[in-house]
């Protein structure tokens, strides 16, 4: 019980084990008390309330979280929200990760999501859960990774729509902004960076007046697009040129690492970045749109942890996911609202938009584009007597991602893998290779880009063409 990096949900399953008993219900004032001894007892209101995403749109406030609901002995559960002494419900949000130990459920996620309207008052919001009949007020208020409001600093706040949101022991506050109120708000954040000076805070105060004069001069809208880290070519570079060519309203910049062999080909489309600069950091930040064909958080996120000193200026840029394939299986883990919360997502296919729309991904048709890939527009005919052989990577054979070179090791048994025994063994076929000079076919091999760079693994013949990243997007 005295471990203080254990969860409370494991320590109720080691309790149960221990006692081999359910624990007794004591009722206390606005609270509900499990007790397994006078040295384990739990208390319903500790369960913790992870709000996940705030905003406020067309004047009414929406608020999404999770809580996990341990495996205590209770017959039901509503969560509401108590807003100025007003009882609210909110709305089931049905969550598909729970927590086991041995086989066993101990504790499950119970997703809510509620829209409160708002008028000209103030307004202090706190989470209660009915259980059994009893309203319990939950006291552990703790603010996830898209939430605009850090809970690193006392005096962090966001603005969204002209009201003032933040936080404070576990309430909700909402105000309406003046120009007065959100001055005092951001000098007081300032004042609490530069003195804690944890997180970077001290250069975040600099970063944060360096932001509102840039935006005061700066006119044109600011686009990041992107491919992978160090490789251009795919469905970001087409829309780069699209948008080069056809929209100069908007400051469209491609981010790429400066090493890359498409850096200097890109700077003669329109301005590059490099990415991890410093301008990177500080565009990411200034930007309305951040554009990408791949999905990994480092893309969307170049400042990492000292984000929570942003947290109300990054809510407000719009991620969109150009995708780089045809998405076949339930990738919701991955890229569901609640792990990327992309403001878009294009689809190529009939199909794969309904499983985006109609699957477990959480977004709405609002969310969902069917548009097809960027990459389509540059698509030409060019007919040849050639098989190329395709295979897209399996993330089970990958053991890490390099930020720094943009390059996966491979486990170490990767020869040993079916994957690799099948594609060594057919580009090493003498049957394939005999059928395709009968027929006078040339045949190529273009693995995954994150293969690329383990081309050497495969045994070459000289019957088989293999193309890399550079040959073949050009």
């Amino acid at each position: 019980m005295a471990q203080k990096n254990m969860f409370r949900e494991h320590k109720i399953f080691a309790m149960r084990l221990k006692y081999s008993q359910e624990p007794e219900v004591v009722e206390a004032k606005n609270d509900l008390i499990y007790k397994f001894s006078e040295d384990a007892q739990f208390k319903f209101s500790k369960c913790r309330v992870n709000l996940e995403f705030i905003n406020v749109k067309d004047n009414v406030l929406e608020l999404e979280g999770f809580i996990p609901i341990y495996n205590l002995p209770f017959d039901k559960m509503k969560i509401m929200l108590s807003v100025n002494g007003k009882a609210m419900p909110c709305e089931y949000v049905e969550r598909d990760k729970n927590t086991l130990s041995w086989g066993k459920e101990i504790s499950r996620i119970y997703g809510f999501s509620v829209k409160v309207p708002l008028d000209d008052h103030a307004y202090s919001i706190s989470v209660v859960a009915n259980v059994d009949g009893k309203e319990i007020k939950l006291t552990r208020l703790s603010l996830k990774y898209f939430a605009p409001v850090s809970a690193s600093f006392k005096y962090s706040y966001c603005y969204k729509e002209n009201w003032i949101i933040s936080v404070d022991k576990n309430i909700i506050h909402l105000r309406k902004a003046t120009f007065i109120r959100k001055l005092a708000r951001e000098l007081k954040l300032l004042a609490e960076l530069f003195i804690k000076n944890t997180y970077g805070g001290r250069k975040a105060v600099f970063t944060r007046i360096a932001l509102r004069l840039y935006k005061f001069f700066k006119r044109k809208p600011i686009w990041l697009i992107s491919d992978r880290a160090s490789i251009a070519g795919d469905n970001g570079e087409a829309f780069f040129r699209y948008m080069r060519e056809h929209h100069k309203e908007v400051d469209a910049r491609f981010v790429l690492l400066p090493e890359s062999e498409d850096f200097e080909r890109l700077k003669k489309i329109g301005p590059v970045v490099e990415k991890g600069s410093d301008e990177h950091k500080f565009l990411s930040l200034a930007s309305e749109y951040i554009i990408s064909s791949h999905a990994e958080n480092e893309i969307y996120n170049p400042i990492g942890k000292r984000i929570c000193t942003f947290k109300d200026i990054w809510s407000n840029r719009k991620f969109v996911f150009l995708q780089h394939g045809i998405t076949q299986n339930d990738v919701s883990k991955w890229l569901g609202k609640h792990n990327k919360n992309f403001f878009g997502l294009v689809s190529a296919t009939n199909s794969e938009y309904k499983s985006f729309v109609d699957g477990n991904y959480n977004y709405t048709e609002d969310n969902i584009w069917l548009t097809g890939f960027p990459r389509f527009d540059r698509l030409y005919e060019d007919s040849q007597k050639q098989i190329t052989i395709m295979p897209t990577w399996r993330r089970y054979l990958a053991a890490k991602w390099d930020l720094a070179t943009d390059v996966w090791t491979l486990v170490p048994n990767f020869k040993e893998s079916a994957f690799y025994t099948f594609y060594n063994g057919l580009l090493n076929s003498e049957k394939l290779m005999a059928s395709a000079k009968k027929h006078g076919y040339k045949i190529a091999f273009f693995p995954h880009p994150t293969l690329q760079p383990h081309l050497d693994l495969f045994d070459k013949n000289d019957d088989i063409f293999f193309l890399d990243v550079k040959t073949a997007y050009k």
